[in-house]
């Protein structure tokens, strides 16, 4: 069977995502980074030095469009010293994907690093930008684009 020739138009554009507090969607996300941090100590290997891997250690940001004050609740447990941890869903459907597959990233119990109260540009859309840490060996790839 013969591969398809890939094009520009099958590079993945477009992606969304919903964030939920205790199974509940309390915003959708309009961008997101998540990056794994690789933690490594030096081995030496006879006279070389090289390297393992002791820990990794996930975090990013979530960008919303505000509409709802939601978060207010998840601020006031902050307050009372409670650690609110919310699930992330994102998805990447674009329709010219090869296949029209799509590609889902699960990230569960994350938590917030920032939680921004300001308000935002006269006349300007409002949005609010989270920092977000989370643990990759939980996170997994519901659907992968093959």
């Amino acid at each position: 069977m013969a591969q398809e020739k890939v094009t520009g138009l099958r590079v993945i554009s477009g992606a969304y995502g919903t964030l939920r507090v205790d199974n509940q969607d309390i915003a959708e996300v309009t961008a997101v980074t998540a990056d794994v941090e690789i933690t490594r100590e030096d081995v030496q290997w006879g006279l070389g030095v090289d390297s393992k891997i002791t820990a990794v250690k996930g975090s990013g940001t979530i960008t919303v469009d505000k509409v709802y004050s939601r978060f207010n609740d998840v601020y006031e447990e902050l307050l009372k010293g409670k650690d609110k941890r919310f699930d992330l869903y994102l998805k990447n459907a674009d329709p010219d994907a090869v296949n029209g597959q799509i590609e889902t990233i699960n990230i569960p119990a994350a938590w917030l690093n920032k939680l921004p109260l300001g308000f935002g540009e006269k006349a300007s859309k409002q949005t609010r930008e989270y920092d977000f840490g989370f643990n990759p060996m939980e996170t997994s790839f519901a659907d992968k684009i093959k």
